[in-house]
């Protein structure tokens, strides 16, 4: 992500800070942010929706964020949370990877009980950034707003 060499050392510190007060220690930080670039770019508030979410009602550990940093790019309205209630609804534990990181219509063919692959959910935790480019439902912008009103 070459833009992240263009973000303040104000905002970076921002979101590392929030990581931080989230229980991560700097080593994890590193690890997510070396795993998802985009962390640092993303609207904070955001990603504050997002976190509490997953401690809150996913009840997940830390070490499934570290694993996958990229859920804090997903929609929290029109992704995360309707595919959480449909794996929860069917008891179905997965990583946050098969969970989020493929299409709907692949996601809804993971969920049919006719076709659910125990050992895909196992084996698929790897990111794939082309899931970055679909286009998203949510009304507002995960990223930071780029203004030079803040700096003046």
């Amino acid at each position: 992500m070459p833009q992240i060499v263009s973000l303040s050392d104000r905002a970076i510190v921002k979101h590392v800070d929030f990581l931080k007060e989230c229980g991560f220690s700097s080593k994890q930080v590193k690890k997510m942010v070396v795993g998802c670039p985009q962390l640092l770019a993303l609207n904070t508030d955001i990603i504050k929706l997002s976190y509490d979410y997953f401690k809150t009602t996913m009840g997940r550990p830390l070490d499934d964020l570290i694993m996958f940093p990229a859920f804090f790019t997903y929609g929290l309205e029109s992704t995360i949370k309707p595919r959480h209630k449909m794996v929860a609804k069917k008891g179905v534990k997965c990583s946050l990877a098969w969970l989020l990181n493929c299409s709907d219509e692949k996601f809804e063919e993971r969920t049919n009980y006719d076709s659910m692959d125990m050992e895909e959910m196992e084996m698929e935790s790897s990111f794939d950034f082309n899931t970055l480019m679909e286009p998203r439902n949510d009304e507002s912008s995960n990223y930071e707003d780029d203004s030079d009103d803040e700096y003046l």
